[in-house]
């Protein structure tokens, strides 16, 4: 039974395979490096549309997270190289990269619902406000003339 991974392939002496393996490893720690990536950027998005500041240690817990979920990713090599004798293929590996890849995607979609249950009340209280306030008034007053002086020629 041959066994998929890289330990294993150096063992052996065979690199055609090393670099099959050695390439698919890469690729799934790809996948958890852009999944975390993402995120940051659209945290990073959303701080700016919030008139937020963007510290060094907001940044520095994604690079936190990465380690984390790299740590978990080797974790899972370690769990694949103890039943390569049985399963060849990277089986703990392949479903730590898929569980942190659906954490950072969740993680996206509660932050897009977040912003929009912000938002729910926002138009409700901006009436209110205008509706109780000499502002309420005066935008009331220059929208008038503006509507005005579109009218005439």
């Amino acid at each position: 039974m041959g066994t998929f991974l890289i330990i294993r392939s150096l063992i052996d002496g065979d690199m055609e395979r090393f670099h099959a393996v050695a390439y698919i490893t890469l690729l799934m720690y790809g996948f958890v490096f852009v999944a975390a990536v993402i995120d940051m950027i659209l945290g990073i998005s959303k701080a700016h549309r919030k008139n937020q500041k963007v510290t060094s240690r907001r940044l520095m817990r994604t690079i936190i997270k990465l380690l984390k979920y790299f740590g978990l990713l080797t974790f899972g090599v370690m769990i694949d190289f103890i039943i390569s004798p049985y399963y060849s293929k990277p089986l703990a590996m392949s479903f730590f990269t898929l569980f942190v890849v659906f954490i950072e995607f969740k993680s996206y979609f509660e932050k897009m619902r977040k912003d929009n249950e912000d938002m729910d009340g926002l138009p409700d209280a901006i009436i209110a406000l205008l509706k109780d306030s000499d502002l309420g008034d005066a935008l009331m007053k220059a929208l008038i003339k503006k509507g005005d002086k579109k009218g005439e020629v």
